[in-house]
């Protein structure tokens, strides 16, 4: 059937009861649709780790950047992340890099581990709701075997949720545990408020760390011919150190 707006349910007889609530499936797939649609742009616009995660494809993110801090002065950085797709072997192996430190993640969603981690990442089951992927990477200490786990569903019609675990095994630091919860709420055409946090555990440092965000994105209006998008944060974070017990908090936009 053709696509028909809620407003056309109140005319239908009695003898289309039966085929009620695929209408409403429908209607409630479309306004799914465009809340995905609003956060899969607005991921691939900033660069969320989370959507790079799960890319298929081979792409490379260069980034360039000039910090400065009111007592340190200018730091210029230069980063890269991004993937090569091995369709020789498999469809589903990639060799991935990652370049940016989770630190730097001012959103607090999902990423790497730690910083110039590269290695490879092997798709074992994918569905719309749930992942799997085992990974193996390189790093400073050694080899970092892991897997990591994701699974994402409605809340409503404009609300949906995602949660991803990450387990890894540092051959020089030791073990390591990643979970993080992400909710989104469309709000209009344009906007979408996204609460995001996280609680990691490494075993080299025998403490745990979190953080956690509250982000509003709004594209502007003439975001298809000119992309455009703004966003703003609050962040929180802390850790379970004895000796230090840090606890910090942010604000900023992008």
């Amino acid at each position: 059937p053709g696509e028909i707006g809620l407003d056309q349910l109140d005319g239908l007889g009695d003898e289309d009861e039966a085929e009620l609530p695929g209408w409403v499936d429908e209607a409630h797939a479309r306004a799914t649709n465009r809340a995905e649609a609003l956060a899969q742009w607005t991921d691939a616009f900033f660069g969320a780790p989370a959507l790079d995660a799960e890319r298929t494809d081979t792409f490379l993110r260069l980034i360039v950047g000039d910090d400065w801090d009111r007592k340190d002065g200018h730091s210029l950085k230069v980063r890269a992340r991004g993937q090569v797709q091995l369709p020789g072997i498999s469809r589903r192996l990639h060799l991935v890099f990652e370049g940016q430190p989770e630190d730097e993640n001012l959103a607090g969603e999902d990423s790497a581990s730690r910083s110039e981690d590269a290695g490879f990442r092997l798709n074992v089951r994918n569905r719309k709701r749930g992942r799997i992927d085992a990974t193996l990477s390189a790093s400073s200490s050694g080899l970092v075997p892991g897997v990591r786990l994701r699974y994402q569903d409605d809340l409503s019609d404009n609300s949906w949720y995602r949660a991803t675990q990450r387990f890894q095994y540092d051959t020089g630091d030791g073990g390591r545990s990643i979970s993080q919860l992400g909710l989104y709420r469309y709000l209009d055409e344009g906007s979408m408020l996204q609460l995001h946090g996280r609680i990691r555990y490494r075993e080299d440092r025998g403490f745990w760390d979190w953080r956690g965000s509250l982000v509003y994105r709004r594209w502007l209006s003439d975001h298809e011919k000119y992309p455009s998008a703004l966003q703003y944060f609050i962040g929180w974070g802390g850790d379970t150190n004895p000796d230090l017990g840090t606890r910090n908090f942010r604000f900023g936009m992008l």
